[in-house]
């Protein structure tokens, strides 16, 4: 009877387990006990999984002998692709050693092909004991769906960063990454960025560094705001015409403006953002320029009167007409001889070139390297109802303000700075608006068409968002042999400064209506092991290891041998 009962209760064991993976099958459930949630996927995320309709091949390019910081980003990198794949099952990955070719030729090749993807490759410099090597690696991926392409970075840069923390740092990226790569890849109707023109806005070429990996996911046009078409008939211009041109557009830029706007161009501005449009403001308060520093070894700074305070002041913020110097602060050239009609270059500290600094934990200043600001102003943040405000980057701690006008002289970039004149500190340079804005034409007199009736107006905004820089610099890239060059970049120093990654990230916020940069800012902690302390203790560990097996057996058998005797012995 026992012998029978026993039989059933095994059969509805595993009748019961059966019945469980049957239904684990149709219910994806996966349990995380990680303090951090580690192994659980985001919600922006999962909805950019549930949005594929085919299947999906990631193509990473982080195989190989790694020391072990790359190959704890490489196993990373794979469970967050486990992590999708568990998610969704037409999610698919391969990982591939780009050195693995037969032949010097074959590697070389797909090394060009690599770089020609953007996928930059980065030597390795490798510390084994007395014995040091260099080898390439190219830490990114290509994504491939419906017969689309995208790419990804997975070690993320970081000046002034240890190496573990820009490791820490690019393994807390992945999932953003990986995602916002296939994101890309699934956006049907591209959103549209328009570049403000008509006020001597920075040119095509100027902001062709930030245009180029903008192109990737966004469609880019220039829109002159003072360009109007005009009625046959009535040869009055065509205000709706202009507004209907605007709001085609989702995020316009507005890049170092040097000219005044007139009312109408505020106005049509204006009822953009009322209408939920973004903006990207990245203004002078000052005019200063670097050629004249450069060439006449001074240079005269003064208020820039752009007609802008009103419309800035009713949003929510201040440009204060003063520029700021940071004792953080990027080293300049100065042409100080010429051989053979080659310039000779120093460098200086540029007091007024301050490096900039996330001022919080935002999505969009998250892990950036220090942006370049170039004769930057302040900006106060000013009591509006309704829009809240988000201070992303300011000085240092160790800043100054001179009021303008002022002449700048070149001679006090050989000064040594003074402590006790950086007095003030973390002034705001950037500036992000979010919330419902109130219209600056609102209890004002409006302007007029043609006609010389008032132009309808929208007096509060759908919510939105804006961003507000004190540089028009900030967007501007240098060029070389006329070439130009990546956003950010240096060519004086080989600098990689964050300029692109602020615009990129600021666009991707305003732009991104899936909630996915959100995603970025999230941290985890590696439980990292202290690498001096092993080192400092190997010997002993390995000793350890390897004898206490064998006193452990030893003992083992001495014990067995007095245990048998005793009971023997009886």
């Amino acid at each position: 009877m026992n012998n029978r009962t026993d039989i059933l209760r095994l059969i509805l064991l595993l009748l019961i387990l059966v019945l469980l993976n049957v239904l684990g099958s149709f219910q994806y459930f996966r349990l995380d006990l990680t303090a951090e949630g580690r192994y659980t996927l985001s919600e922006p995320t999962k909805e950019v999984l549930d949005g594929l309709e085919d299947k999906v091949l990631f193509r990473v390019y982080l195989e190989g002998e790694f020391p072990s910081g790359f190959r704890r980003l490489s196993n990373e990198t794979k469970r967050m692709l486990r992590e999708f794949r568990a998610y969704n099952d037409n999610i698919e990955f391969e990982f591939v050693d780009p050195s693995a070719g037969e032949s010097e030729e074959e590697r070389q090749q797909l090394y060009r092909q690599l770089t020609e993807k953007g996928i930059e490759g980065t030597q390795l410099q490798i510390n084994e004991g007395d014995q040091r090597s260099s080898q390439i690696i190219f830490p990114g991926g290509v994504v491939y769906y419906f017969g689309r392409e995208g790419v990804f970075t997975l070690l993320k840069s970081q000046a002034g960063a240890s190496p573990e923390a820009q490791l820490n740092t690019s393994i807390q990226s992945l999932e953003f990454e990986l995602a916002n790569a296939l994101r890309k890849l699934q956006a049907n109707d591209r959103k549209g960025i328009g570049f403000v023109e008509g006020h001597g806005e920075l040119s095509d070429l100027e902001t062709e560094g930030i245009g180029r990996v903008l192109k990737e996911s966004y469609d880019l046009a220039r829109l002159d705001l003072r360009s109007f078409e005009v009625d046959s008939v009535s040869g009055q211009i065509s205000i709706a015409v202009k507004q209907a041109q605007l709001n085609r557009f989702d995020l316009l830029v507005i890049a170092k403006p040097r000219e005044t706007f007139a009312d109408l161009d505020k106005y049509l501005l204006d009822q953009f953002v009322m209408q939920g449009g973004k903006i990207i403001w990245l203004i002078d308060a000052v005019f200063a320029d670097m050629d004249s520093l450069s060439t006449k070894n001074q240079a005269l700074s003064y208020p820039l009167d752009l007609g802008l305070n009103d419309i800035l002041f009713r949003y929510g913020v201040r440009l204060n007409d003063h520029l700021v110097q940071d004792a953080l602060c990027a080293e300049i050239p100065v042409v100080v001889n010429q051989v053979n009609g080659v310039p000779q270059y120093e460098f200086f500290l540029g007091f007024y070139f301050p490096l900039a600094m996330p001022y919080q934990d935002h999505p969009i200043v998250s892990n950036i390297n220090p942006v370049r600001f170039e004769f930057p102003a302040s900006i106060d943040t000013i009591v509006t109802p309704g829009v809240q405000k988000t201070i992303l980057l300011s000085s240092s701690r160790y800043t100054k303000t001179t009021q303008a006008p002022t002449n700048i002289r070149l001679s006090s970039l050989n000064e040594q700075p003074q402590p006790e004149e950086f007095t003030e500190q973390y002034l705001p340079l950037a500036v992000l608006l979010e919330g419902t804005f109130t219209s600056n034409f609102k209890n004002r007199l409006q302007p007029r068409d043609g006609n010389g009736e008032e132009l309808s107006l929208i007096e509060e905004s759908e919510p939105t968002a804006q961003i507000v820089i004190a540089d028009g610099d900030v967007v501007k890239n240098q060029f070389q042999r006329g070439e130009a060059l990546r956003l950010g970049y240096d060519k004086f120093t080989g600098n990689q400064y964050g300029n692109e990654d602020l615009i990129l990230n600021a666009v991707d916020y305003l732009l991104d209506d899936s909630g996915l940069t959100a995603v970025r800012s999230r941290e985890l902690q590696l439980r990292l092991l202290d690498a001096t302390r092993i080192r400092g203790s190997m010997t002993y560990w390995k000793t350890l290891n390897t004898a206490l097996p064998l006193v452990l057996v030893v003992l083992m058998g001495l014990l067995l041998n007095y245990w048998r005797r005793r009971k023997y012995a009886k």
